[in-house]
């Protein structure tokens, strides 16, 4: 049991550290992708809302009729009450726009994208959520990309005050090692839901969206890597978002995607078949477990104090601390500024990912557009009075080390916790 324990920490470490290290490795600062020349296509833009206000509705209509491109329609696909569509509905329309309400929603997201694909008209599609803004040049900058069959453009974030400033540097940090350095040494490009174009036979071909699923986006990356359809990332034109306001919008948000990456794991391992690229785009797909590996490992071997010897505890905790600093460094490009974020990512990943493991019920949840005071997340409450009461049990066992680790994690989340509650 103490050679399991020892090596399952050792491991989990190696592991854990491996997906970060590959991560500022490929970190690319500039992006060089050829563009083509403008193509006259019909392209159609589809956004699907749920309980969404109508002032943000109301501000991407705004946004998206400013567009400078000739022939276009944008398609926003609502799963709204009957009641809240009527509000909707007071928003003017310009004539090559379509608000529809689906009557009996299913299929999640991927339903509602689905039914606007199959109302649109243009030969190439794209997908943006309702919190999206872009350039007026935006179709324009697209219409030079339709040569390939599907692609990713670069996420910007637009509020940049209090978590917005951490955010903004983890979305940077995403957009240029996890696509744009990613994409520069030939692996596999997943899509954002958030700002991806796709032509429209091609969509069709793999059998639309895959309703259901929580992460919709990641899902259909697997197929396309799977049916050899590359994506390609740009970092022109750009779709400006914004980030969650609040901690505990952080929380849901990081929760949901790890669910999708539980819930897709069995579907990841397929791409195996593709060799080492496969691989590697299997750690894409399970990236949000392998976060939490390790720490998940440290709360492991606390229940049982001693099992795992002193050397062994401090070389896991040694590799696992080189790839940390070696992450932020290249994330945060030296600023420093590294708070509770990184401790909420960490557990939202380990509660989310599991619970999309093993399928437990998952409820849909619209980030706020502005700030909300929210409920503590009951998952929260529990790990942290969880983890100290295991380090009070490390404490009367004689396990020290283990005891100063877990008395760290749960104070990090109770700190954690009042924030969220503030």
């Amino acid at each position: 049991m103490n050679l399991f324990l020892s090596l399952l920490l050792l491991v989990s470490s190696v592991f854990s550290s491996a997906w970060l290290i590959l991560q500022g490795i490929y970190y690319a600062s500039e992006e060089k992708v050829s563009r083509g020349e403008e193509r006259k296509e019909k392209i159609s833009v589809v956004v699907a809302i749920k309980d969404e206000k109508v002032e943000t509705v109301k501000s991407l209509v705004d946004n998206l009729s400013k567009l400078d491109y000739e022939d276009y329609e944008v398609i926003i696909v609502s799963d709204d009450s009957e009641e809240r569509f009527r509000e909707l509905l007071s928003i003017p329309m310009p004539e090559n726009f379509r608000l529809v309400r689906r009557e009996r929603p299913r299929g999640r997201k991927a339903g509602a994208l689905n039914y606007g694909v199959q109302l649109s008209k243009g030969d190439y599609l794209v997908f943006l959520d309702a919190e999206a803004r872009v350039e007026k040049d935006f179709l324009r900058e697209v219409a030079k990309l339709t040569n390939y069959d599907a692609i990713a453009l670069r996420l910007i974030v637009r509020n940049r005050e209090g978590l917005g400033k951490i955010y903004s540097r983890m979305t940077d940090f995403s957009m240029a090692s996890l696509f744009r350095g990613r994409e520069r040494r030939g692996l596999f490009v997943f899509p954002n839901g958030s700002a991806f174009g796709i032509r429209k036979s091609v969509l069709l071909a793999l059998g639309g969206w895959k309703e259901g699923t929580v992460t919709e986006d990641l899902e259909m990356g697997i197929r396309l890597a799977l049916n050899g359809v590359q994506v390609k990332y740009f970092d022109r034109p750009t779709v400006s978002i914004l980030s969650p306001f609040t901690y505990y919008d952080l929380y849901a948000q990081v929760k949901r995607w790890a669910y999708g990456s539980g819930e897709l794991l069995l579907e990841g391992l397929k791409l195996l078949r593709k060799g080492i690229r496969g691989l590697e785009g299997f750690l894409y797909v399970a990236q949000w477990g392998i976060y939490s590996f390790f720490p998940l490992s440290l709360i492991l071997v606390s229940m049982f104090p001693g099992s795992v010897s002193l050397p062994w505890y401090l070389l896991s905790l040694a590799i696992y601390g080189a790839s940390l600093a070696f992450y932020y460094g290249r994330s945060m490009e030296g600023s420093g500024e590294i708070d509770l974020s990184s401790v909420l990512v960490i557990f939202a990943s380990m509660v989310g990912f599991a619970q999309g493991l093993s399928r437990l019920k998952f409820e849909w949840r619209v980030t706020p557009k502005m700030p909300v005071k929210e409920k503590v997340p009951t998952s929260l409450h529990v790990l942290k009075y969880l983890l100290f009461l295991l380090a009070l049990y490390d404490l009367f066992s004689g396990d020290y080390l283990s005891f100063i680790i877990m008395l760290g994690l749960s104070l990090a989340l109770f700190e954690l916790t009042s924030k969220i509650s503030s």
